[in-house]
């Protein structure tokens, strides 16, 4: 039988949906192990995400400094800082690690503390030599599937698997100058548009229409979210419907986890923001097409649209030839018809 570890690391460097579904083991790790140290190893690009989060010691992987290191040829200051990272990792002392990643990059970050036991998911990059223990990601419905089965590899009960993404009175004093200038108190329906991947975009027109809709629905502002990147496609549709607003670009990650908990609702496709809704429990529609990550949250308020077509879910290798009749028989009709339930249903409540 294993004993219980003082001093514990999760690797999960990105991305911004996995990395909030994986903050569901920290509380069944915490209350398993309350006298275990738990330290996140992670992409430093997204880390504010959890910097508030009284759970855990955060480690920032330099990732993008060590990228311009490379490209600027100085491989000698590169190797001396990628060497004192390794000291530094393998100083702490871990007694366990946890490769929540399942990647080669990841795999040898956790090779690089010498933990006694690291465990891991399967992979196919030849990240389960550096592990040792090995076990396969569980796809199940539910949000967080995998997490839920490592907790049960672990001996934990896979019940109390619950993201959180808390944040200090700083971050919420911000958002609620934010939501004071934007809203004046008002109710507002959030929206998650973006992603990185075309195959998992809602149409622009169809964006429009729904807009459109809940104008003259409820007359609720919506605040649009989203990165840097995503700043013109924002403005194009805040331009296009009046009582529309966006933030991207404007705010962090945890200021946008933050908006996302006193919204009313959110609307989004795959993506981080998305998930957030589930870990604060904001009533959800969800619209997934080429992914499904998840069918079921443990939460009443949410709508996941999805249509089990013979191609579904395709995730990277789409075979429509850029059509994505997934995404666009998600109309903004069947849309709207949750958000009306959604809404009678938390009104009668």
């Amino acid at each position: 039988m294993q004993s219980p570890p003082s001093k514990l690391l999760i690797v999960r460097l990105s991305a911004i949906g996995d990395v909030v579904m994986t903050t569901g083991l920290l509380n069944p790790l915490r209350a398993a192990y309350p006298n275990c140290e738990i330290s996140w190893l992670i992409d430093e690009s997204i880390a504010d995400l959890l910097s508030e989060n009284p759970s855990v010691h955060l480690i920032k992987w330099p990732k993008r400094h060590w990228q311009q290191l490379w490209r600027d040829r100085h491989w000698s200051r590169l190797f001396k800082e990628v060497r004192a990272f390794r000291r530094s990792l393998k100083d702490a002392k871990f007694d366990w690690v946890i490769d929540a990643q399942g990647l080669l990059k990841s795999a040898l970050l956790a090779r690089f503390t010498s933990a006694n036991r690291r465990i891991g998911f399967a992979g196919k990059e030849g990240n389960d030599y550096l592990m040792t223990e090995v076990l396969e990601r569980q796809q199940g419905k539910q949000i967080g599937s995998e997490y839920r089965g490592l907790l049960s590899y672990l001996g934990l009960n896979p019940q109390h698997y619950r993201m959180a993404l808390p944040s200090a009175v700083e971050t919420q004093s911000h958002t609620a100058a934010l939501r004071a200038r934007l809203f004046a108190g008002s109710n507002y329906i959030c929206l998650a548009p973006f992603t990185t991947r075309a195959q998992k975009h809602w149409p622009h027109s169809y964006w429009l229409q729904l807009l459109a809709w809940l104008s003259q629905h409820n007359g609720w502002p919506c605040l649009i979210l989203g990165g840097p990147g995503d700043r013109d496609l924002a403005e194009q549709l805040t331009r296009q419907q009046a009582n529309t607003y966006h933030l991207c670009g404007h705010t962090n990650l945890l200021q946008s986890s933050e908006l996302i908990r006193t919204c009313r609702l959110l609307v989004g496709v795959d993506t981080g923001l998305t998930h957030m809704a589930v870990a604060h429990g904001v009533p959800l529609v969800a619209l997934f097409g080429s992914t499904r990550p998840y069918l079921q949250t443990y939460q009443d308020n949410a709508r996941i649209l999805y249509d089990n077509r013979s191609c579904s879910p395709c995730r990277r290798h789409p075979v429509c030839d850029g059509r994505f009749d997934c995404m666009h028989e998600l109309t903004p009709h069947r849309v709207s018809v949750a958000i009306e339930e959604l809404l009678n249903e938390s009104s009668a409540s």
